[in-house]
């Protein structure tokens, strides 16, 4: 049986705050003191297959408001 990780408990909120972070590259050590979790446990969710596309998707959400950014600059 496979280990749950702790970022799979029911806590969402810290779920939505990690996949955020990661697409704005904040450093994972920095992240797992902020949700209290070891870094490699950060590094494993990650790297997750179902993971992935939330954090490219929140890259790609970030990249559309770029423009309306530096115009109102």
């Amino acid at each position: 049986m496979k280990k749950k990780s702790k970022l799979d408990q029911p806590v969402i909120k810290d779920k939505d705050n990690v996949i955020k972070q990661l697409a704005v590259g904040v450093p994972q050590q920095v992240i797992a003191q902020q949700v209290s979790i070891d870094r490699s446990t950060v590094s494993r969710f990650k790297n997750r297959e179902d993971i992935r596309p939330f954090i490219e998707q929140e890259q790609m959400n970030l990249l559309e408001v770029v423009p309306d950014a530096v115009e109102n600059v």
